[in-house]
């Protein structure tokens, strides 16, 4: 099952109803960006999905937005 969010707030309260096998995540969205995102996800406790595995699916492709995506917490790039 696929499930969306159309905002990183968005995709945070979902959290609180779905606990998905795999995050994946585009880094440039509207209010908070994917970076933001993946460190609020990172901040939850294990029971909301601190630990489920993400992806970075993004445009952006330059070693440093590599770099920015597993310091906020996806582990692929």
């Amino acid at each position: 099952n696929v499930f969306t969010a159309a905002s990183a707030v968005e995709g945070v309260q979902s959290l609180k109803a779905i606990l998905p096998d795999v995050i994946i995540s585009d880094i440039g969205m509207p209010e908070k960006n994917g970076y933001q995102f993946m460190k609020e996800v990172r901040n939850l406790p294990e029971e909301k999905g601190r630990s489920i595995p993400a992806i970075a699916l993004t445009a952006f492709a330059r070693p440093e937005d590599q770099a920015s995506a597993i310091e906020a917490g996806f582990q692929v790039h």
